[in-house]
């Protein structure tokens, strides 16, 4: 039995079914995030106005503070483990309280970006809603009349169906498209 060693940039780590490894990308993820995070860091300091710098800080309020609410719930998780093991043996309720605790954590994103919108006066949030509201309204229309057409043309045009049951190829009313190549041939023939 020889030993296989790796090579640079072979696959990714496979498991015995030959699926990637589950945790494989993670490290790129990480990379991503921190690189996402110097960039917002970069531009606050060097490039941001006293203004967009307090946009910013509401904005990054909101993850922080749900951050920050998530991992205190686990801390009091882990230390009611460790005190009163016995009450935390009902996994409903921990489901309960910990999807509780996560769904608070979550809804301070979006309320801190709006308390970012209203506090610093971004009312340019009008045109992105204004726009967004007009497409969805065209894309209904354009939707509706594609329907109708498509439903118009099949009650009017008695179309027939493809079938392939003897070999032959039927569209519309007259014979099959078989039928009109061998009578084709026959002609030249």
């Amino acid at each position: 039995m020889s030993r296989q060693t790796p090579i640079r940039g072979a696959p990714a780590r496979r498991n015995r079914r030959g699926q990637p490894a589950p945790n494989s990308g993670q490290p790129i993820s990480i990379g991503l995030l921190l690189l996402g995070v110097g960039a917002q860091f970069y531009r606050y300091r060097r490039v941001s106005t006293p203004a967009e710098r307090q946009q910013t800080k509401w904005v990054v309020f909101g993850p922080a503070a749900g951050t920050a609410v998530i991992v205190v719930g686990q801390l009091a998780h882990l230390l009611l483990v460790e005190v009163a093991p016995a009450a935390v043996k009902s996994q409903v309720a921990g489901n309960l309280v910990g999807g509780s605790i996560f769904i608070l954590a979550v809804a301070f994103i979006p309320v801190f970006i709006g308390i970012a919108v209203l506090r610093t006066h971004l009312w340019d949030i009008g045109l992105v809603i204004s726009r967004t509201l007009t497409y969805a309204v065209v894309t209904a229309i354009v939707a509706g009349v594609y329907t109708g057409l498509v439903l118009l043309a099949t009650r009017v045009l008695p179309f027939r169906t493809m079938w392939a049951g003897s070999g032959k190829l039927r569209l519309g009313r007259g014979p099959g498209v078989g039928e009109q190549l061998s009578r084709v041939g026959q002609e030249l023939g």
